[in-house]
Parts: structure tokens; sequence; C-alpha cells
């Protein structure tokens, strides 16, 4: 699924630092953005997560505000307006 759909769906997510997932996951906001190929601050935040749920929560409640707010027919018709 695309990570700019999965916000609709309010989960935090998990994204590694390549192509535009530091553009659409805002780290420590709304997921967290991990350096690609490193296991260590990858598993960090995976416990992290699993030890607080509320953390998770609040993650994928400002997902879906930033699906809401970034990614609707609105803004998108306008940035394809020149």
């Amino acid at each position: 699924m695309d990570f700019w759909k999965k916000g609709a769906y309010a989960p935090y997510t998990l994204a590694t630092a390549t192509c535009a997932m530091p553009e659409i996951v805002e780290d420590g906001g709304n997921g967290y953005v991990v350096p690609l190929a490193d296991m260590k601050p990858l598993a960090d935040i995976m416990i992290e997560l699993l030890s607080n749920p509320d953390q998770c929560a609040r993650m994928g409640e400002n997902g879906y505000q930033k699906y809401l707010r970034d990614y609707n027919w609105t803004r998108g018709r306008s940035q394809l307006s020149l």
C-alpha cells in the first residue's frame, strides 16, 4: 500500500530514509524514519513503540491528520494548476 494512502487508516509508520519517505513520514510525528540497512535503530524504535501504545495512537492520529491536510483533491488540483 502506498504510504500516503496508508495515512487514511491512521497507523504509525516506520520507513527507511529513501526516496520520498522522509517527506511523507515526519520523524517522531507520524512515524519514524530509520537509516537504510541499519537494524539497530529499527529494533530500538520497534521496542519503544511496543512499549508505548499511547505513542502509537498519537502517531497514528498525526498521520491521519497529515493525510487529510496534505493528500486531498483540493490540494492536488492546486498543485497541478500552474
